[in-house]
């Protein structure tokens, strides 16, 4: 796992919608990115090459502070429709040198229980399959299949013949959770999409699944960082 081969980009604007500034909001006294920084920068899968990228100052000085670089993008990829494959193609397009690298690991800023572990396993996940494309995900707290719909005020099962299935016969379905995408650099470049199939998966807890993008997965996410008992219970899981 040489550190040659990888390069980390973590995304993070400041124009959030639902939870403004969300990316540097508190945690444990530091602003949330810092904790993807730093297990970026303890996997030992980066060297020095583990990058903030943003346009807002506040969110560069925060990621100078936790020991990241930061490449600075134009402030029309922070809106829609633009999203973080744009943003990624961006950086590789003004750092060429890393488009001959193997490797691009997309980390997301807003899910703070990540550690560095998952990245070593991930990448070692990735390795196995042969693939060019791997995700992050955790198991809904209920399958999927016993999702329903509102239609004009009433309730629609989404998969009727699931609906009256107990939980336990179903099988587990998971989300994207986002915290960490790896794909190839060169499939990437020529596709411009992380979503290309066949992609591996690797599986995160719930709880260290957390995607803070509103006030609820904020408080969520300081309870179990800031409460000691939790975050060894964290650890451990």
């Amino acid at each position: 796992m040489s550190t040659f081969k990888n390069v980390c980009l973590i995304p993070a604007k400041a124009a959030s919608k639902r939870l403004p500034q969300k990316n540097i909001l508190p945690i444990r006294g530091r602003p949330m990115l810092a904790f993807a920084v730093e297990a970026a920068r303890d996997s030992g899968l980066f060297g020095e090459h583990v990058w903030v990228s943003t346009e807002s100052e506040l969110v560069a000085e925060a990621a100078w502070k936790a020991g990241a670089k930061v490449h600075f993008r134009p402030e029309y990829l922070a809106h829609d429709p633009y999203g973080i494959c744009d943003v990624a193609l961006e950086f590789l397009e003004k750092h060429a040198k890393y488009q001959k690298f193997e490797r691009l690991f997309l980390l997301q800023a807003n899910s703070p229980l990540i550690l560095s572990r998952d990245l070593q396993a991930a990448l070692k996940i990735f390795e196995e399959k042969g693939v060019e494309v791997l995700m992050s995900v955790s198991p809904l707290e209920h399958p999927a299949f016993r999702a329903v719909l509102e239609e004009e005020g009433f309730l629609k099962p989404l998969f009727p013949e699931m609906i009256l299935k107990k939980s336990q016969e179903l099988p587990v379905t998971y989300r994207v959770n986002g915290a960490i995408a790896i794909v190839k650099i060169a499939r990437f470049l020529k596709t411009r999409t992380y979503y290309t199939y066949p992609i591996a998966i690797y599986k995160m807890p719930r709880e260290r699944g957390v995607d803070v993008d509103t006030w609820f997965d904020y408080v969520v996410a300081k309870i179990f960082l800031e409460d000691e008992e939790l975050r060894i219970y964290l650890k451990d899981f």
